[in-house]
C-alpha cells in the first residue's frame, strides 16, 4: 500500500478515481461531454442512476483506518444540493452542479459573458468533479482521524446556535482551518490533472477551473469585505505554498483582475 502521507496532505487519489468510476461519473462525463446535442445530453443526465459505495471498500490504507473509526456511504446522484460531507447521518454525496448542466442542456450558456461561460464548462469536467471527491473525503478524513473535528463544532452550533463554533472564529465557515485544508486537497486534486500544464497557469487559471475557490472568493469580497477575502487568500496561500502546490505562473500573477 501507498504511503499515506506526503508532508500535511493525503495521498489518496486511488481513493478518488475508485469512487469516480464505481458511482458511474466516468460514463456520464463521456456521454455529455462527448456531444452538443442537446437531447443526448440530457438524456445523459436523466439517465444517471444513482449509485452508493461503502467506505470500507475505499482502497487506500488510510480510507481503511477511517472507515474503522467512521465508516459512512458515499453517494453518488444528480442533486441540486450539491456535494458534502454530513458527519451526523454519516454520508458523503457527490453530484455533478446542476445549475451548470442545465445552462449547457438548454443552451442559455450562449447569452453569458465570456467569461461565466467558461465558469460554467469548467465545472462540468472529469477534474472538477475529482477534486470535489477529494475535498469531501477530506473532511472525512480529518473527522475521522482528528478526534471529530469536523462533527463537534458543528454539534456544538447546533446546540447554541452560535456560529462560531462551526466557522471556527472566523467570519465564514469557508475561512475555517478544516474547509482551507479541504480546498488544499482539492488543489492537490487538479494540480495531477493539469500536471503538464501547472507552471503555465495563473491564479486566475487556478480559480475557474476550482471554481468552488471563485465563489468563495466573491462571496467573500460580497458579504464580508476585502479585508476577509485578504484573510482567507493568506491562509490558502500559506498552504499551497507549504505543500509545494504553486506553479510557476502562479507565483508572478495576482488576482486583481476579480
Amino acid at each position: 500500500m501507498k504511503t499515506i502521507l506526503t508532508e500535511a496532505t493525503y495521498e489518496i487519489f486511488d481513493d478518488v478515481d475508485f469512487i469516480y468510476k464505481k458511482l458511474g461519473f466516468d460514463k456520464f462525463m463521456e456521454d455529455f461531454n462527448s456531444t452538443d446535442d442537446p437531447e443526448l445530453k440530457e438524456a445523459a443526465y436523466r439517465n444517471f442512476n444513482v449509485k452508493s459505495i461503502l467506505s470500507k471498500y475505499l482502497p487506500s490504507e488510510l480510507a481503511q483506518k477511517a472507515d474503522e473509526i467512521n465508516p459512512i456511504i458515499i453517494y453518488g446522484k444528480m442533486d441540486f444540493k450539491g456535494n458534502y460531507y454530513n458527519p451526523f447521518d454519516k454520508i458523503i454525496q457527490i453530484s455533478p452542479n446542476l445549475n451548470a448542466l442545465e445552462y449547457l442542456i438548454d443552451g442559455e450558456i450562449r447569452v453569458l459573458p465570456l467569461s461565466q461561460q467558461k465558469t460554467i464548462v469548467n465545472e462540468i469536467t472529469p477534474s472538477r468533479l475529482k477534486a470535489s471527491i477529494y475535498h469531501e473525503l477530506t473532511h472525512w478524513l480529518d473527522d475521522s482521524l482528528n478526534k471529530q473535528s469536523i462533527y463537534k463544532p458543528i454539534k456544538r452550533t447546533l446546540d447554541t446556535n452560535n456560529i462560531k463554533y462551526k466557522n471556527r472564529y472566523k467570519k465564514d465557515v469557508n475561512m475555517a482551518f478544516y474547509e482551507v485544508n479541504a480546498q488544499i486537497h482539492a488543489i492537490k486534486s487538479l494540480k495531477k490533472d493539469y500536471e503538464d500544464i501547472w507552471d503555465q497557469m495563473t491564479l486566475s487559471d487556478l480559480f475557474n477551473k476550482y471554481t468552488s475557490l471563485n465563489t468563495i472568493f466573491q462571496r467573500l469580497k460580497s458579504e464580508h469585505g476585502e479585508k476577509e477575502v485578504k484573510s482567507w487568500l493568506k491562509d490558502l496561500f500559506s498552504r499551497m505554498h507549504r505543500e509545494n502546490l504553486f506553479g510557476k505562473t502562479m507565483l508572478k500573477s495576482s488576482l486583481l483582475d476579480y
